[in-house]
């Protein structure tokens, strides 16, 4: 690509140069560093937004300014591009506090800001979208064809387009509800961040509009039609192999 493609811009995702850096902070965490820890949150918010509203021309100063910014230091920045911070008057809340010049965190604070890779990847990030819908189709696709098992060309065009017609009709599904009518959300966990969980929203069950769809198209009518082929057919179209979508363990699973 680097040698062919010399016209394609190549750019990281942001949600991975986040999480890189979330790893960074988790390893400052496990140390005495305790006045970096109520600032993690604060510091990948600040992330997202140097990489989604500043120009390349910003970006380095506006991020390097998040280290002045945590020892309360607000205006008169060395940067002419970015000379102050853009927000009001600001006071300590809770357990947001100052970090104090000279102290071991804001040592490490200067380290963590001035990581010349995180700088030089932030350059490199794409502002305009991500790869998490590619990521999520990629995952519903191996529910139709696992990788460990082989298919003929047009076994697999059939699965891909079962799983196109499926991640179209539920990637934006609703949020499920409780018999409480509240919505459902669930707690999770990072495990290179422990003791740290977020909040996620569970979808609601798939209803699989698409095959009925498919029916109509194909002209059946009844309702107990088998979507597994016969022995004969399946071994036409597989050379003996089982074409059969696969749980984990690589086990061939029968639809009816």
């Amino acid at each position: 690509m680097r040698e062919n493609c010399k016209a394609v811009r190549h750019c990281y995702e942001l949600w991975h140069v986040a999480k890189s850096f979330k790893k960074v902070q988790a390893q400052l965490a496990k140390k005495e560093n305790t006045p970096l820890r109520v600032w993690r949150k604060v510091m990948i918010t600040h992330l997202y937004c140097v990489i989604n509203s500043t120009s390349p021309q910003q970006l380095e100063a506006m991020w390097l300014s998040m280290e002045l910014h945590m020892r309360n230091e607000h205006t008169s920045f060395p940067w002419p591009e970015y000379s102050r911070c853009p927000h009001g008057p600001s006071s300590q809340r809770g357990e947001m506090a100052w970090i104090e010049t000279g102290s071991p965190a804001a040592d490490s604070l200067s380290a963590l800001v001035h990581i010349s890779k995180l700088i030089n990847d932030m350059k490199c990030c794409c502002a305009v979208g991500d790869t998490s819908d590619m990521e999520a189709f990629h995952s519903l696709l191996n529910h139709y064809y696992c990788k460990v098992t082989h298919v003929r060309s047009c076994a697999m065009l059939s699965r891909t387009l079962l799983a196109v017609m499926d991640f179209n009709e539920n990637a934006a599904g609703p949020q499920a509800v409780g018999r409480n009518g509240k919505p459902i959300n669930v707690k999770a966990t990072r495990k290179y961040c422990p003791g740290e969980a977020s909040k996620r929203s569970v979808k609601s069950a798939k209803l699989f509009k698409f095959v009925n769809d498919l029916k109509v198209l194909f002209g059946i009518s009844h309702c107990d039609f088998v979507l597994e082929p016969d022995s004969a057919t399946l071994t036409s179209l597989t050379g003996g192999k089982s074409a059969l979508p696969c749980d984990q363990s690589g086990q061939s699973v029968k639809s009816h």
